[in-house]
């Protein structure tokens, strides 16, 4: 009975430990990909800083400005697109575990449903307690009135 438990328990935390090992992926695939835009972002920016601190003319500082705005543009699109990509996989992939695990659980639903009805149509051994039945109070009118009787006759 417990080695039977333990493979219940073994079978039902498989698509749990799949979605613990798919996140730990998906979160070092998405840290990589921040990572990435990052360290692309600060190199932008270096190139900025030193296009702008060699320029001695507006025009130059404008024409930086406007290759720095477009390099982070481009950066921000690429980064949003994969960044984008990978969250509808990660859907994707958990959509699909998640199916399967369902699919196995009811497949395996109808035996565990038989044996529930074997154990349900057993007869119980204990007796059932009938709910005790109280008896009439008698009215206090009538009780007075009885007393008011006895007090004068005396």
């Amino acid at each position: 009975m417990i080695s039977q438990f333990s493979e219940q328990v073994k079978k039902s935390s498989k698509p749990m430990n799949k979605l613990v090992a798919m996140n730990a992926q998906k979160w070092e695939q998405l840290a990589q990909m921040q990572t990435e835009f990052f360290t692309g972002f600060m190199a932008d920016s270096v190139k900025y800083v030193e296009s702008v601190s060699v320029q001695t003319e507006v025009k130059g500082v404008i024409a930086a400005q406007t290759s720095y705005a477009e390099a982070l543009k481009e950066r921000f699109a690429h980064a949003s697109k994969d960044t984008y990509g990978a969250i509808n996989d990660i859907r994707e992939e958990y959509t699909d575990l998640l199916k399967t695990s369902l699919d196995e659980n009811v497949a395996n639903a109808p035996a565990k449903k038989a044996t529930a009805k074997k154990a349900a149509t057993k007869p119980t051994s204990k007796p059932v307690a009938k709910p005790a039945v109280k008896s009439e109070a008698k009215p206090a009118v009538k009780a007075k009135a009885s007393l008011k009787s006895d007090t004068t006759k005396q």
